[in-house]
């Protein structure tokens, strides 16, 4: 008996990954290449883009849970690369985790430092209480817990079976 889903469309969320990956080259190529001349050569030019925002709204949407924690190197890389900021809406563990393991590899020598330097801000949006920033650490922990009901849930259905 019951019944079994299979959504064959887009079995890997190569849809969604391919509008994100869209929307970061058209605000790359809307920045304009405006390139100067680091040394006065023509050999070493740099590019310098204007700095721009993207938001998007949970990017993870059909993304296997390996891509999802992708997706934040690859924002980083546009931010680091080419100055896109993101706003990102998402319910994704993965992309969440992956950004504390990669403020974690920055190897900041101090809290402090990392509240100047870090790239990232987690923001939680709770139904009972204000929004507030989670705050990141220098070995990528945060500093303030997240809400009951999104990293302890895993947990909690593993303590239910066992």
């Amino acid at each position: 008996g019951g019944m079994t889903f299979i959504d064959l469309r887009d079995r890997y969320g190569i849809t969604q990954l391919v509008s994100v990956i869209l929307q970061i080259e058209v605000s790359i190529l809307k920045a304009g290449s405006k390139y100067f001349d680091a040394f006065y050569t023509d050999r070493l030019k740099k590019f310098a883009f204007e700095e721009q925002t993207i938001i998007i709204e949970e990017p993870e949407i059909h993304l296997h849970p390996k891509y999802q924690s992708l997706l934040a190197d690859m924002f980083y890389e546009a931010y680091t690369e080419y100055g896109i900021n993101f706003i990102i809406e998402t319910h994704s563990e993965y992309l969440i985790r992956k950004t504390q393991v990669l403020v974690a590899r920055m190897k900041f020598t101090s809290n402090d430092e990392c509240d100047d330097n870090n790239p990232f801000q987690t923001i939680y949006i709770a139904s009972d209480k204000e929004p507030y920033s989670l705050g990141y650490r220098m070995d990528g922990k945060f500093k303030n817990d997240f809400g009951p009901g999104f990293f302890d849930e895993a947990v909690n259905l593993m303590m239910e079976i066992f």
